[in-house]
């Protein structure tokens, strides 16, 4: 007898990444992470330039 695979429905994505989303800013605003994005932006550019392994 051949087995079946039964795949599930697809859920919905969670609150916190839909409708509770436009919130988030009012429990850490943006202006709290300008060190990281210019290290995450630095990290990329300079990665892009000199690519690892090469």
């Amino acid at each position: 007898m051949a087995s079946r695979i039964v795949i599930p429905p697809p859920q919905a994505e969670p609150h916190l990444y839909t409708d509770l989303a436009p919130w988030w800013p009012l429990f850490s605003p943006p202006e709290e992470y300008v060190e990281e994005r210019d290290r995450w932006n630095r990290d990329v550019i300079i990665g892009v330039r000199e690519p690892r392994g090469g």
